[in-house]
């Protein structure tokens, strides 16, 4: 039996193309869920990376201020070290006002008293003395009366001791007048002289020796 189609071949190709179509939409479905998931997943990394570049920043804005603040401690630590440094220095170079005051009363002159000193870093010493003039007795009990040298001589050798102490430097008289002092009861007022003098107080630190080199 022969069978014969009257159809056009154009609606048989249609006709033939159709049963292609489902697999078309199948393959196409397939195709566009691949996308979307593909797409997604894209987006789902992008997310995180965001995520992780916000969490960098923050990192970093935090280790910035943690550094600026250890940048300000670092500097109060210098300041602190330096201020040491200073203290330790101005310690070094620290006048004992005891040691300096025993200094002075050494190198008076024998027949020279002190009758007032005050020692300030500021303003230096300040010595008020007395001292005979000319030939003056000095009585002591159990003991004849011996003289005394001049007493401008005693001033001059007085000057002259203060400026060899390390720790005084510009020593002058300020002042000397004659005026009458009350030695003791027996040889009752004699004249002697009433002396100011100053003295700048160096607080430098004395360098230490050079080591010489021994062969």
């Amino acid at each position: 039996m022969v069978r014969i189609n009257l159809l056009p071949a154009e609606i048989l190709e249609r006709r033939r193309w159709e049963r292609y179509y489902p697999w078309v939409f199948l393959v196409g479905g397939v195709l566009l869920v691949v996308l979307l998931a593909t797409w997604g997943f894209q987006q789902l990394l992008i997310a995180q990376a965001n995520a992780e570049l916000q969490q960098t920043k923050q990192n970093v804005t935090n280790l910035q201020a943690q550094a600026e603040a250890f940048k300000v401690f670092e500097l109060k630590e210098t300041e602190l070290t330096q201020r040491a440094q200073v203290a330790s220095s101005a310690r070094v170079a620290e006048i004992n006002m005891g040691v300096l005051a025993e200094e002075i009363s050494l190198v008076l002159p024998e027949e020279m008293w002190a009758e007032k000193l005050v020692l300030n870093e500021l303003t230096g010493a300040q010595l008020t003395a007395w001292t005979p003039d000319t030939v003056v007795g000095k009585y002591t009990p159990g003991t004849q009366v011996t003289s005394l040298q001049n007493g401008y001589k005693s001033i001059a050798a007085m000057l002259v001791r203060l400026n060899s102490l390390d720790s005084l430097f510009d020593v002058w008289l300020a002042k000397a007048e004659t005026a009458s002092y009350q030695f003791d009861v027996e040889s009752g007022q004699k004249q002697a002289i009433r002396l100011e003098s100053t003295a700048k107080i160096s607080t430098a630190t004395p360098a230490p020796p050079s080591a010489s080199s021994g062969q």
